[in-house]
Formats: structure tokens, C-alpha cells, sequence
């Protein structure tokens, strides 16, 4: 034993509550850094749980890509996975009260995007084809319209813009600096909520 050991025994066995408070302390930090740690990968997962419920499960998302980008995708080795959506565009919400969205946003999805995105059918069945729309529960709750399976809307379909460029739904609405420009009118049938 050499001769720091002996010391530093010699010192703990005439100061016992120093040795016992010092390894009291050495217990609590430690037992301190696995909890703050424990805590925030905890947080971590529970947020990443949340926001694949709430929006779906994907890693990587490419908005406005053309047909040659997403073959090249769903053929790559990497790519586990892929679904896609078309961006239609937005139709204003006859009746509606929610001031910060006075729009609807239409999407196309094939069943394999349906599969992939966290929807939950209220009532009636997912669309089949083009004529058939599928509205979101928070239109209703958010907006004040009622709609039901089996009602048709007309909706005047177009762009959401601001000057020259076109908004998505990631830009907030700003109603005294965005336009609303039509494209086409539509009459869709509601199959389900």
C-alpha cells in the first residue's frame, strides 16, 4: 500500500460523518445524473411518440417534387418506405368562423398514403375515387360546419398567395397580405369524417 492510500485511510477513520457525508454525496450525484439523463431521453421519446401520432411516421418530407423524384425514391435501397400526396389546393370554407383558417386544404391520397398518416375514421369510409372527400373532425369543431356523409359540396378550388408566390399549408394565413385565386370549381360528395 503506498503512501497515499495510508493517508487518506488514516484521514477517513478519524472523520467518519466527513466520510459518510462525502460518500452521501458521491451516491446522490451519481444517482442525480442518471435521473436528469433517464428524464431527457424520456422527453425526447415521448415527444418523437407524439408527433408521429399527430402527423404520421415519417423521417424526411419533400413538398412540390415532380413524378421522376418519388420513382427515383420508392426505387431506392435506402428508402424503407414511401407515400405520397397531391397537393389539389385550398377551397374558401363557406360559413365557417375560424378567422385563422378560412380555408380548406384538399388533398389527393392513394390507400397506401391512408395507411400511412395517423386517420381515424369518426364515421362513413375512406374515399374511393376523385368525387369522393374525406373531412377532417376539426373542420367541423374549429370552423362551426356541420357536415355529414352523404352531403355534396361545390367548392371553387385555387392557390393561396402572397404577390407571387404560392403558400402551402407550413405558411401561417395573413389575411391583409395573402390573396385567394381560383383555379376550377369542384363538387365533391362526403363519405366519411
Amino acid at each position: 500500500m503506498n503512501i497515499f492510500n495510508k493517508i487518506t485511510l488514516q484521514s477517513m477513520k478519524k472523520s467518519h460523518t466527513r466520510t459518510i457525508v462525502t460518500v452521501m454525496g458521491v451516491v446522490l450525484s451519481a444517482a442525480l445524473i442518471t435521473a436528469v439523463t433517464t428524464f431527457g431521453i424520456s422527453l425526447l421519446n415521448y415527444m418523437a411518440r407524439g408527433a408521429a401520432q399527430k402527423y404520421g411516421g415519417w423521417h424526411v418530407k419533400f413538398e412540390d417534387v415532380d413524378s421522376s423524384f418519388v420513382a427515383k425514391q420508392a426505387s431506392n435501397d435506402k428508402v424503407a418506405n414511401t407515400a405520397t400526396f397531391e397537393n389539389i389546393g385550398y377551397a374558401k370554407l363557406e360559413g365557417g368562423k375560424n378567422h385563422n383558417k378560412p380555408y380548406l386544404f384538399i388533398a389527393g391520397f392513394s390507400k397506401k398514403t391512408f395507411n400511412a398518416l395517423p386517420l381515424t375514421l369518426l364515421s362513413g369510409r375512406l374515399p374511393k375515387n376523385s368525387g369522393e372527400i374525406l373531412v377532417s373532425g376539426s373542420v367541423m369543431t374549429k370552423s362551426g360546419v356541420h357536415l355529414q356523409v352523404g352531403d355534396t359540396l361545390t367548392l371553387a378550388v385555387g392557390n393561396r398567395m402572397k404577390v407571387n408566390k404560392k403558400l402551402g399549408q407550413s405558411d401561417p394565413y395573413t389575411a391583409e397580405s395573402e390573396t385567394f385565386v381560383p383555379k376550377a370549381e369542384r363538387t365533391y360528395t362526403v363519405v366519411g369524417i
